[in-house]
């Protein structure tokens, strides 16, 4: 039985992040630390016989997000808890090991490098006192320990030292630790047995003496069961050790939710006591640092994360856009890193770059220029599946027009999706005129800032087709829809007058003003079907764009255009407001309905980050307004004057707050609308986009207690409910407004080996919705979520029917194809290749390639490290080649056996030659064949007998074949030793120039013409150079000077080079002889 004390450290603080860890120490620091973590605004470090805390003043640096401000240096203190009078042999472990591990190479001192180190989520401190252990680990994000006292353990023994720091208890006895940057409150504790099921609570309280503190149990307590002290919280009013900004969102089909977001990375303190430290970040922080993106993916409810990662390189990158399909995220970024993640294949491996550029507050700068990033994770986000660059010697993806930007972090905007037949299109803005383009409608690039739609392989690999859509100013596009035809429709922002519009579309010029939106339908091959102007002569723009049943257009934006210039067929609106929610025939040719809301301000008054039309033709928005969007980073605009209904979850606001609104059908009323923020912190997301799912459920990101604060609303069971970092932190949040609607929708596996299904309903409904389900082979049921047994294989369509008379479609239906199938071992026939020749093996299942599967070789029996679905081989002798493919409950075997034929001949030959022939034989079997080249491509072949006779020095090149293989050697053939030499060239060491005729000159004879480089210089006994040449075929008469020379000797060196390019040096001396 457990005896519990339970305490809380409150230091406010909203965070939705990560669990607590504790590192295992082995080695990568002082010896005395058994395990260490983050904790709220700093870190925590295990000893054996105590806690030692460290934490920043980071209110120095917590307002770089919102207020920019320089800064130089923190503060931070340092406080140790000594477990007084404890068991000096104590056990510390960790338990409940966390997937991940960690690296650590610190410095020069490579003993000090450790690699693999383990986290737990729980560390125990076995009988620290007497039958007492300590349980350290985390709750909500929050740090917390037990004092488990056992049965015959005195709770009088606990004694914790503080060391400096003097912790004082107040009238309430919480325990208060005030390191005058931080305050820390320790609340009661509170004590309690578990006694057969039942939790009994036992009155207790600080006892503090001399900075030592203690536990008073006030009443009597059953010693013949544990006596539990439980958990303490950390939470802070500033700083903490990472920081991260809010961007993107999104869901999946199960209703997971997926954001992403940026992170800055600053180190940690390792010294005790008060400190002041120099900040390493230099005067801008934001540049010293730089980003990395970071995924993180939550559960359902929101208390946990089902996993959570980095993607980066070297340089800054920010997500703009997040998108689920089966499971799989898509995310459509920018980076500045030549060394971003790509995956093998990608259509665009390498980075463009462009002009460097930093956007005003997201903490990022872009020193080499942007490209576009897509990339696809796996199910688990523990691979890519896909991932490519994309983009032109310019900046690509980022929207830095002046007349366009209008909100804080609209450099950050665009969109990815997904279509039914799984391919990945992307709308976004490039200045690039060289952008790859494809099968574009606008090939050409028209100047200043242009938008962009292009189309994607599933796996990234290929470009589909690309078109640019822009003017000669500028233009951005920022969102994009599908109709059931696969037609896209894309929506944003123009300055130009020359976009292609049609004569009889609803607006064929630009009125004029700062910007008007623009409406786009392309058809799924990228070819145009008809587009729009929309706006006044003000400023426009449409951000998000969405379709009903019918597939008209509703799009969302901003306005400054005055009175009722945006209200038309719209009983509910609000005159003179900077918001407007438009519908469109599909043809973009008639404006069936406009509204427009907000403060009547005639300007913005939100940042619009997500929109929705739903199967009841409701209009679902969300946006952000406030401090954040203030000049000189934004347009102005808060959320001081909007309007909410009287069930809104948030009825009051701080005029920093998201807003979320809910129309009915053609904006004929208001059906809802809330606030959702913190009363300090100004909420925002620093760009991207967020979703609404088909059910009206939002999945928002927020960037949220930036300077440190923690008062963004979070759930009793969230995964953090405190914001851990010094500035910042990506919070999300999913909302359902419940409204009676009913959605069909439900989750079964693509392919399945196995015949029995069981099927998960996630529809929408009420207790009056009826299902009924059709599973494809003739049999119906009625439950709502059904076990099915296929008796053969094959695909089968599944289609679900929700009914519902309470709701306001009425009835709903999706269907979904499954693959029943069995496992297959497939043995290839045997594949001959030539030695030297590459090979392409692949799956061999036409299933696979559209499926989230597993691939894994083996080589002659070992495993190997490609885990591609193909493989290029070219192996030297006969190999196996095993492929094993999975997914889901599905495996297949593939077997293929690579024979090399290899060509077997020499050549015996004798390659020194100097004044005689060499015979060179060819040896192989009797059907090969042969080919005498003195090209190594075997152009110009002489001969094709087995033997040939070689004049000269040089190169040969045999080529033999055989069984359709071919091969090639090279023969060398070189001059024999000496025979460059006087042996084979005469010099003569007289002659007589006296004009008889005979011997006159002095020469040399190379009668088997050897020399191919030749100089001679011939001295006389004064050193003078009487003589030189370059031409063997010289003769010198000896004269010097015009006259002749007297009877003397003369010393001659000759520099010679011969037929196989060696070069021989040879010295003597001629006699003139009169």
């Amino acid at each position: 039985m457990l005896f519990r004390i339970f305490i809380l450290f409150f230091l406010l603080s909203s965070n939705l992040f990560c669990q607590i860890s504790f590192i295992e120490n082995k080695g990568q620091i002082i010896d005395k630390i058994k395990y260490y973590g983050d904790i709220h605004s700093g870190k925590v470090f295990l000893e054996s016989n105590s806690i030692t805390y460290n934490f920043y003043d980071q209110k120095r640096f917590s307002s770089f997000h919102e207020k920019r401000e320089k800064l130089d240096n923190i503060s931070g203190h340092s406080y140790r808890v000594v477990f007084k009078n404890a068991n000096k042999n104590v056990n510390v472990t960790g338990y409940s090991k966390t997937k991940n591990y960690y690296n650590f190479y610190h410095g020069n001192d490579k003993t000090s490098y450790k690699s693999k180190v383990d986290a737990f989520y729980s560390v125990i401190y076995s009988s620290i006192y007497e039958n007492i252990d300590i349980n350290f680990y985390s709750q909500h994000n929050n740090l917390k320990y037990d004092f488990i006292i056992k049965p015959g353990g005195d709770i009088k023994d606990i004694k914790l030292s503080y060391q400096g720091i003097s912790p004082n208890v107040d009238k309430r006895n919480d325990l208060n630790i005030d390191l005058d940057f931080l305050l820390i409150k320790e609340s009661k504790p509170l004590v309690y047995q578990l006694i057969k099921g039942d939790t009994v609570f036992i009155d207790c309280e600080y006892k503090l003496q001399n900075d030592i503190v203690s536990f008073n149990v006030k009443s009597s307590y059953n010693k013949k069961h544990d006596l539990v002290i439980d958990p303490i919280v950390f939470s802070t009013y500033s700083g903490s050790y990472s920081n991260n900004f809010g961007y993107s969102s999104t869901y999946d089909e199960l209703g997971f939710l997926y954001s992403a977001g940026t992170t800055f990375d600053i180190g940690y303190p390792t010294t005790v006591g008060a400190y002041q430290t120099n900040f390493a970040g230099g005067s801008n922080m934001f540049v010293g640092f730089g980003t990395d993106i970071v995924i993180s993916k939550y559960d359902t409810s929101g208390s946990f994360l089902v996993y959570s990662t980095y993607l980066g390189g070297s340089g800054d990158e920010v997500p703009h856009s997040l998108v689920c399909s089966r499971g799989e995220l898509y995310l459509l970024g920018t980076t500045g890193s030549n060394d971003f993640p790509i995956s093998q294949g990608s259509f665009d491996p390498s980075f463009n770059g462009g002009l460097p550029f930093t956007p005003n507050g997201i903490g990022v700068t872009y020193n080499n220029g942007s490209d576009i990033i897509i990339t696809k994770f796996n199910y688990s986000g523990s691979n890519l599946l896909g991932s490519t660059y994309f983009g032109g010697i310019y900046n690509d993806g980022l929207n830095t027009s002046n007349q366009l930007k209008f909100n804080y972090a609209d450099e950050i905007r665009g969109e990815i999706d997904i279509d039914n037949d799984g391919y990945v299109y992307i709308a976004s803005c490039t200045r690039s005129g060289d952008l790859p383009m494809l099968n574009s409608f606008q090939g050409s690039f028209n100047g200043g800032l242009d938008g962009f739609v292009a189309k994607f392989s599933n796996n990234l690999q290929t470009l589909i087709w690309s078109t640019y859509i822009g003017g000669s100013m500028d233009d951005a596009l920022y969102s994009l829809a599908f109709n059931k035809q696969g037609d896209v429709f894309v929506c944003g922002g123009t300055v130009s007058s020359n976009l292609v519009v049609q004569p009889n579309s609803y607006q064929s010029s630009n009125n004029g003003g700062i910007a008007d939106a623009c409406i786009f339908r392309l058809d799924n091959n990228g070819n145009y079907i008809t587009s729009t102007y929309y706006g006044s002569d003000k400023y426009d723009q449409s951000y998000f764009i969405d379709l009903d049943q019918e597939y008209n257009v509703f799009v969302f934006g901003q306005t400054k255009a005055s009175g009722f210039t945006f209200v038309q067929n719209a009983n509910f609106f609000q005159a003179n407001s900077g918001q407007f929610v438009s519908k469109f025939d599909p043809d973009l040719t008639n404006l069936e309905m406009s509204t427009v809301f907000g403060s009547g301000s005639q300007t913005p008054d939100i940042a619009p980050t997500a929109f929705l039309v739903d199967v009841c033709n409701r209009i679902y928005i969300s946006g952000w307004g406030g401090l954040t969007n203030a000049a000189p980073y934004g347009g102005g605009g808060n959320t001081g004057s909007l309007l909410v209904t009287s069930d809104a979850v948030q009825t009051n606001t701080d005029s920093s707050d998201f807003y979320i609104l809910i129309m009915e059908e053609d904006a004929s009323s208001l059906t809802y609308a809330t606030f959702y923020g913190g009363n300090i912190s100004a909420e925002h997301v620093d760009g991207g986009t967020s979703r609404f799912d088909k059910k009206g459920i939002i999945y928002q990101s927020v960037c949220a207690g930036c300077q440190a604060n923690s008062d963004f609303p979070t759930t009793p069971n969230a995964h953090s409910n405190t914001n851990n970092s010094f500035g910042c932190n990506n919070a999300v949040f999913k909302f359902n407004p419940d409204l009676p609607l009913t959605i069909s929708d439900f989750f079964i596996p693509d392919i399945s080996c196995n015949n029995t299904i069981d099927f998960n309903n996630y529809s929408i409904g009420s207790d009056s919705t009826f299902y009924i389900w059709d599973m494809g082979d003739g049999t119906f049921y009625f439950d709502r979520n059904p076990t099915h047994t296929y008796l053969d294989t094959g695909q089968y369509i599944v289609t679900l029917i929700t009914d519902d008379s309470q709701s306001c479609n009425l009835r709903d239906t999706s269907s979904h194809t499954i693959i029943i199938r069995d496992n297959k071992i497939i043995l290839s026939d045997t594949l001959d290749i030539c030695f030297g020749e590459q090979i392409l093996l692949d799956n061999g299942s036409v299933f696979y390639d559209d499926f989230n599967s597993t691939y894994q070789w083996f080589v002659n029996s070992q495993i190997h490290s490609n885990t591609n679905s193909s493989f290029n081989v070219n192996p030297e002798d006969t190999t196996d080649y095993l492929l094993i493919v999975s997914f889901e409950n599905c495996i297949d075997s593939i077997l293929s056996n690579i024979r090399v034929k290899k060509v077997n001949f020499n050549v015996t030959q004798d390659t020194s030659i100097c004044l005689n022939d060499v015979v060179l034989y060819a040896q192989g079997t009797d059907t090969t064949s042969f080919i005498w080249s003195y090209n190594s491509n075997i152009s110009n072949p002489f001969s094709s007998a087995d033997s040939v006779i070689v004049s000269f020095p040089g190169v040969l090149y045999l080529q033999a074949t055989e069984n359709g293989c071919t091969d090639i050697k090279e023969i060398n053939i070189n001059l024999s030793e000496n025979c460059c030499s006087g042996e084979n060239i005469i010099i003569p060491n007289a002659f007589t120039p006296n004009s008889d005729g005979k011997n006159d000159v002095f020469k040399i004879l190379d009668d088997f013409d050897l020399i191919t480089d030749f100089e001679i210089n011939i001295f006389n006994r004064w050193g003078e150079d009487v003589f030189s040449s370059f031409d063997k075929n010289f003769t010198w008469n000896g004269i010097y000077k015009e006259k002749k020379e007297i009877t003397y000797v003369y010393d001659y060196f000759m520099d010679i080079e011969c037929l196989d390019f060696e070069r021989t040096f040879i010295k003597g001396n001629i006699t003139i002889i009169k």
